[in-house]
């Protein structure tokens, strides 16, 4: 074989290899169900698909991942339309997208010995998706596509002298800038560690580190304000208007850190229930967990110490401690599904572990009689046990959702119209295609201190409860989110005509379009 007939076959093993990571990663998002919150996002993509770029008119919460992960969703609503595959498919992709940054930060890290052995120390552990990691990474905007970004910047770092250093820093300048129109979360997981950084460079008087450290502080720090002048401009002119980020000190912190105890290992992949295959799997897992946690610690204390270490390296090892330290002493942690903050550190003390491992030492606590042959053969087999849960999913047949039935009923009687609570309304868009728009209701009290249902106006297009739309049923069900329930029902729009059940879910239609009037501003 020839050097250009080899040239030729190493980037198509790419192609193929990303092909089939990718269809692998499709097969196990397909396993996970879908929430109202990932349809609004959906619905959100559309909007930008049909033109309306800056969004004008909606009202988005504070991490409304316009400019990063919709920049994907939306040319592939454009072109396969509003679906639950489609959700499936961009989540999938946007995940992929991350496992191939981390990829370039490993290959390009400051150790270049064995580097399949270290790709295979970050990527494992993320292809590996516990079932439970896979329902905060692998079903729409979860702050997967804030994380490449960030990679994406710490991957081009315009270090002082680097070639194309001017053009390294447009380029960190503009993904900075769009993150943080996106995705606030992303001052914690780089501007504030950054700072940090930087600030330790000055009282320890370290000149070289913080020459290295001030070019990307400054960008940092400009793309910031820019992003902030920018939500406000467009919020003048009536586009992209958010919800503010409101941040507060836990109550508990003790309960906070216990969930995080619990929690973390969770989206390692850790656990010692199940069948003695999983409890194996758990048991390898924490194995990568425990030198993770502890070169975590290692690598900013021995950078502070010996004034020795990568920056990139300090940078997400400190990144990683502040998510967790944010999610103990801040109010945002609450239930399990929370704990998709901590993403940024389950793939920060990855790309620490697989960066910074010294493997010579690694290899000193290995058997003498284990030849390398052997080696190699164990290592396959943990990279099979561990990809276990997901080959799994490739043949499974998805998950049960009523979502379908339910959006085949109303479009068999054409009902094509309709309002219910939040986590039953903008499901249904997606599951019927855009051919049953359901709006989401909220308990409110009137002048009369009677409680009736108005318009939830969280994530929503305000046009959405225009007067002249004919809108002639409710859905709701027993769990009585926001209050909507059948007497508030009943006490804003009168008695139904008749109703159906389906399941959990109660159906109510009426002969005529009903009307929740929008709050007064």
């Amino acid at each position: 074989m020839t050097r250009q007939q080899r040239r030729a076959i190493f980037p198509a093993i790419i192609v193929a290899t990303a092909a089939i990571v990718y269809a692998y990663l499709v097969h196990y998002s397909l396993t996970v169900p879908l929430n109202s919150d990932i349809a609004n996002y959906m619905l959100v993509a559309q909007t930008m698909a049909k033109g309306n770029v800056l969004l004008h008119g909606w009202l988005l919460p504070p991490d409304p991942y316009w400019v990063t992960d919709l920049l994907l969703y939306a040319p592939m609503v454009k072109v396969f339309g509003v679906s639950p595959f489609t959700s499936h498919a961009a989540a999938a992709l946007v995940y992929l997208l991350l496992c191939t940054v981390a990829v370039a930060l490993v290959v390009g890290g400051p150790r270049k010995d064995t580097r399949v052995f270290r790709l295979g120390l970050v990527l494992l552990p993320m292809l590996a998706l516990s079932p439970f990691l896979a329902t905060l990474s692998l079903v729409g905007p979860q702050h997967v596509g804030t994380i490449v970004v960030v990679l994406l910047v710490i991957f081009l770092w315009p270090e002082a002298g680097s070639p194309m250093l001017n053009g390294r820093s447009l380029g960190t300048f503009v993904l900075l800038y769009m993150a943080n129109l996106s995705d606030p979360f992303t001052l914690w997981i780089y501007t504030l560690p950054l700072l940090a950084m930087a600030l330790l460079t000055v009282l320890l008087r370290r000149a070289h580190d913080r020459r290295q450290l001030w070019s990307p502080l400054l960008i940092a720090l400009s793309a910031d304000v820019l992003a902030v002048f920018t939500k406000l401009l467009l919020s003048r002119l009536g586009d992209l208007r958010t919800y503010g980020l409101t941040a507060s000190l836990a109550r508990d912190p003790g309960r906070n850190l216990h969930l995080l105890a619990q929690g973390f290992p969770m989206m390692y992949g850790v656990a010692f229930t199940g069948s003695p295959i999983d409890q194996l799997a758990g048991a390898i897992h924490l194995l990568i967990l425990i030198p993770a946690l502890l070169l975590l610690a290692i690598v900013p204390l021995r950078w502070l110490v010996r004034a020795r270490g990568d920056l990139p390296s300090v940078l997400l090892a400190i990144s990683a401690w502040s998510v967790l330290a944010e999610f103990v002493l801040s109010s945002m942690a609450g239930t399990l599904a929370t704990l998709r903050y901590l993403l940024p550190s389950f793939v920060f003390s990855l790309l620490v572990l697989a960066r910074e491992i010294d493997l010579t030492r690694v290899q000193g606590y290995l058997p003498r009689w284990l030849s390398t042959g052997a080696q190699r053969l164990a290592v396959v087999a943990i990279a099979i046990l561990l990809l276990f849960p997901g080959i799994g999913s490739v043949i499974s047949p998805g998950v049960s959702t009523p979502w379908p039935k339910i959006a085949a009923w109303l479009e068999q009687h054409h009902l094509s119209r309709g309002y219910g609570p939040y986590w039953d309304a903008s499901i249904l868009d997606l599951y019927s295609g855009g051919q049953v728009t359901v709006r989401a209701i909220t308990g409110s009290y009137n002048l009369r201190r009677k409680v009736v249902v108005v318009p939830y106006l969280w994530f929503v297009e305000r046009s959405w409860y225009g007067q002249d739309v004919d809108t002639r049923f409710v859905i709701y069900d027993p769990a009585d989110y926001g209050d909507v329930t059948r007497s508030t029902i009943e006490d804003t729009f009168g008695s139904p005509a008749r109703e159906h059940h389906i399941g959990k879910y109660t159906i109510l239609v009426w002969d005529h379009p009903i009307y929740a009037a929008l709050p007064s501003r």
